[in-house]
């Protein structure tokens, strides 16, 4: 195990690149037991009522949340990801690797976000190292503009094109262009965070 280095594991899909032979310390949302079980060392079970059987677990009884709103000046908690990186901060870990927390744009995470990427903004000001698959933009602001417009204004001519199609065919060939049609708007929905 790398000395003070953690691997929180959620759902998303860059979970699927996690490497669980790695010897960090695991940590996951309770509503993930379900899928990795008793491979997590750590389960934080923060809302209401939920519990995992036969797992440590952290909860809103024992996470130590004023000491952490004292300590860093902030209660600003929108999901139990932005828990999980105050505590490990406050336990001192040294490195922080974030797995299947992609925080999507167009579902709830949207309103989560905000929340993690400013918890691991505050963790890298403190000099832990933070690996996440988070698009935190693909274009630097004032500088790239032009090319994400020229992107975005192709990506709609597209989504035109298939519309058109979806008007026009039946059968495999329809439900193909609604799967292009939804596929061109999660990559116009990424390139826009």
């Amino acid at each position: 195990m790398e000395k003070g280095a953690i691997d929180i594991i959620c759902t998303g899909e860059s979970a699927l690149a996690y490497d669980w032979s790695s010897k960090n310390q695991r940590w996951s949302v309770a509503s993930a037991s379900k899928h990795y079980g008793k491979d997590i060392d750590l389960y934080f079970c923060l809302h209401d009522g939920e519990t995992v059987e036969d797992s440590k677990t952290i909860t809103q009884d024992t996470y130590p949340l004023q000491e952490i709103i004292t300590e860093y000046n902030s209660g600003y908690f929108a999901c139990s990801i932005a828990y999980m990186i105050a505590y490990a901060m406050y336990k001192g870990v040294k490195k922080i690797n974030l797995y299947g927390v992609d925080m999507s744009i167009g579902s709830e995470y949207q309103y989560e976000r905000p929340s993690v990427l400013y918890w691991i903004g505050r963790a890298e000001g403190l000099g832990v190292k933070v690996n996440t698959t988070i698009n935190t933009g693909h274009f630097l602001y004032g500088y790239e503009t032009e090319k994400l417009k020229q992107i975005l204004s192709s990506i709609d001519y597209k989504r035109q094109y298939a519309k058109g199609k979806i008007s026009s065919t039946s059968g495999d060939e329809y439900q193909q262009w609604i799967g292009r049609l939804h596929t061109l708007s999660e990559i116009k929905n990424i390139l826009r965070t």
